[in-house]
């Protein structure tokens, strides 16, 4: 008798355990497998709640007659029946689920952004032109815009398939110029991010004035690092790192996807 108690004692220590462990994990589950355990959760509570109150003839008290119906009622058929149901149906539904999430995950990737980012010495008439074009592709960066001939530029172009929204906070770029002197730096513009679609290029003019000559760049001039931090449609968080080794321009990282 003794050995019993202990053993209904240490099952239900146990049960205790498992319960106030599954609830930890449930707290750090997303909104869709919360919904999954809740319904798990309801399939067996259900079934056990009906044959208690059937074997404590709960049901008796409510309808007089009740006994009548139960003589002849089957639970174990019922709870076959039942529980066929229920998996079919939890089945159904952990399928479709796995099936959206890769459908989901496969349009991600064929919307991925892609830079293609370059560090280039370009032509004041062709950024005037491209301001003609396009009004928001062409900034000035760490000076007056002064009017010269050419222009030590950091060209982020978007070859993907969809918009990347550069994060102007953290996007680095390092600059070299004179006598070995260099500077890194964030941009810092006074939006916070640039939505660049599709197909776009987007010119940053470094306009620091010890860059330049009366009208030409320096030479010694250039830009020599970036890391460019961006996002995609789905919040997804990337970065391209590129910096210059042999007088040739590298990459460090290219689309580096970012776990939030």
């Amino acid at each position: 008798m003794i050995v019993i108690v202990i053993i209904d004692i240490l099952i239900i220590l146990f049960l205790l355990y498992k319960i106030v462990h599954e609830v930890k994990n449930f707290k750090q589950l997303d909104e869709e497998e919360k919904d999954i355990y809740k319904f798990l959760l309801l399939i067996f509570i259900f079934p056990t709640t009906l044959w208690l109150l059937d074997y404590y003839n709960v049901f008796s008290l409510i309808f007089p007659k009740y006994s009548n119906i139960s003589k002849d009622f089957d639970w174990l058929s019922f709870i076959a029946t039942y529980s066929g149901t229920i998996i079919s149906a939890v089945f159904l539904v952990i399928v479709t689920g796995k099936d959206r999430r890769a459908n989901t995950d496969s349009i991600r990737e064929s919307q991925r952004p892609y830079l293609d980012i370059s560090y280039q010495k370009i032509k004041r008439e062709f950024l005037s032109a491209e301001i003609a074009k396009h009004k928001n592709n062409v900034f000035n960066h760490g000076g007056s815009d002064e009017l010269k001939s050419e222009y030590l530029v950091l060209c982020i172009k978007n070859n993907g398939e969809s918009v990347a929204i550069i994060d102007t906070n953290k996007t680095e770029i390092c600059l070299s110029y004179g006598k070995n002197k260099t500077e890194k730096f964030l941009l810092n513009f006074s939006i916070n991010r640039l939505s660049l679609k599709s197909g776009e290029t987007l010119y940053i003019k470094m306009c620091k004035k010890e860059l330049y000559g009366i009208t030409k760049l320096l030479k010694g001039s250039n830009i020599t690092y970036s890391k460019v931090y961006y996002k995609d449609l789905f919040n997804r968080c990337y970065y391209d790192e590129c910096a210059v080794i042999n007088n040739k321009i590298e990459i460090i990282h290219d689309n580096e996807l970012i776990n939030n």
